[in-house]
């Protein structure tokens, strides 16, 4: 079988910043290859340089004179009023012509309900092509993946398997080094025990034996024990700090610490925030009617239905926005009181640095206080907030965004798609700051393996302009 792509020691960096290094692979006709990886590790850039043939100097991609390659990205700038939904599938099917050889998709199922992920996945079980995947929705990798290329510390590793089968084999070799470690650390135990029981013995037997030769003789013995000793003690050790790197490389991970940091009036826990009775909403007509929503303080509700249901209207008519037509009786904060964030929300303004923004968040704290709230959201080092906003992954962005949640702590937080681009290590660290927000919370998402781990109160679901 000839090969669609030969990648030969290709390196990729970013502002001085090694993403990848020296990656070799094949890529065959019918390859269904998932790229995985934690926010920035480089997925999206690699993809974007296949897909526009930017070769290195070393000439390290090459593909057949003519290849056809079809690229699909993660935003998918379209004119209409079609759902986010139904542009992706178009888009799809647009690039998916008969002349594609390689077909690259950047998240394709970000913003699919259950109806556009069955039309996807009917779309690529009868591509003929190969398809490199970039994606973090574990559903859709179980029945995606053939192989999988995980970016790590700025190597790709390739695992030839489905995506159950990686986990599996990452859990596996995750055990053994633990397992290692510990042997090890109790080899270390006894060398050090050994060693000491050595020097009393010889510390004894000194006593018995007062002649100058038999001093002499005990301290060679006690020597050359004692060197004995320190040689397999370092040995053990060296092999030991090679195990725990290896442990930190593969599976310590950085985590969010939610972090509130203005409380709430003690009142608030005492009322409802937002009442909406026999209420309508849309623009020239309705496109939600009969809508009866109470929600108190600290409540988590969950909102799902068909792309262009009227998820995103009615979330618009909560905030005030003023292209929406309201009718009914409807209460709700204040905009200043709400936290909205989704995952196709722009900064105001992103030349500036993670730190001007917080810093204008928290005007009236020191530069201390922002600096230990920033780490809170794994914004840590100098490098990591002297970065403009700009240049931030999707997963930055979102841990930005949630680092102004707590700094602003408002009543209410709305997530529109929250999880859109997110790896599967920031999901985790976003459930912790949902679970763990005291206010209330609606949060719209059609990712049924996530909200499964949120602790939500009430389950709705828009159904022909209903509410239910």
């Amino acid at each position: 079988m000839s090969q669609l792509l030969h990648i030969k020691n290709f390196s990729l960096s970013i502002n001085h910043s090694i993403l990848i290094q020296n990656f070799s692979a094949n890529i065959f006709p019918g390859d269904r290859i998932v790229l995985i990886g934690r926010n920035g590790s480089g997925k999206t850039t690699l993809l974007k340089t296949i897909a526009n043939n930017l070769t290195q100097e070393n000439r390290s991609i090459h593909a057949p004179e003519g290849l056809d390659i079809g690229f699909v990205p993660q935003q998918i700038p379209t004119e209409g009023s079609l759902s986010d939904g139904m542009k992706t599938i178009q888009c799809i099917r647009k690039t998916m012509k008969e002349s594609v050889e390689l077909l690259l998709l950047d998240e394709p199922t970000n913003y699919l309900d259950t109806e556009h992920r069955d039309m996807l996945k009917h779309l690529l079980i009868h591509y003929p092509g190969a398809i490199i995947l970039v994606s973090h929705d574990e559903e859709f990798l179980n029945f995606f993946a053939e192989q999988i290329w995980e970016i790590e510390h700025s190597k790709i590793n390739i695992f030839n398997g489905t995506y159950q089968e990686h986990l599996r084999f990452k859990k596996n070799n995750q055990e053994t080094l633990i397992s290692g470690l510990k042997s090890l650390k109790n080899q270390l135990i006894k060398t050090k025990q050994g060693a000491i029981k050595e020097q009393q013995r010889t510390s004894k037997s000194k006593r018995v034996n007062k002649k100058e030769n038999d001093k002499n003789l005990l301290a060679k013995m006690k020597d050359t024990g004692s060197k004995t000793a320190g040689k397999n003690s370092s040995k053990i050790n060296s092999i030991k700090i090679r195990t725990e790197e290896a442990l930190a490389e593969n599976f310590i991970r950085k985590e969010i610490q939610p972090n509130f940091l203005f409380k709430g009036k003690e009142s608030e826990k005492n009322k409802f925030i937002l009442s909406i009775s026999d209420g309508s909403c849309g623009y020239q007509s309705p496109i939600l009617s009969s809508i009866s929503l109470h929600l108190d303080y600290g409540e988590k509700i969950h909102i799902t239905g068909k792309n262009g249901s009227g998820k995103s209207t009615l979330l618009g008519a909560i905030m005030h926005l003023t292209n929406i037509r309201k009718e009914g009786d409807w209460y709700s904060p204040k905009l200043e009181d709400i936290g909205y964030f989704s995952s196709s929300w722009h900064f105001p303004d992103d030349t500036i640095t993670v730190y001007e923004y917080i810093a204008n968040q928290m005007p009236e704290c020191s530069l201390a206080e922002r600096r230990k709230h920033l780490n809170h959201y794994m914004f840590r080092s100098n490098r990591e907030v002297e970065k403009p906003i700009k240049v931030l992954s999707g997963g930055e962005r979102v841990r930005l965004a949630f680092c102004t949640i707590g700094a602003r702590y408002p009543q209410l937080l709305i997530l529109d798609e929250i999880t859109n681009n997110l790896d599967i290590e920031m999901k985790k660290g976003v459930r912790k700051v949902i679970n763990a927000f005291p206010g209330s919370v609606i949060l719209v998402s059609h990712d049924s393996a996530f909200i499964e781990t949120i602790n939500i109160d009430r389950r709705y679901i828009i159904e022909d302009g209903r509410l239910k």
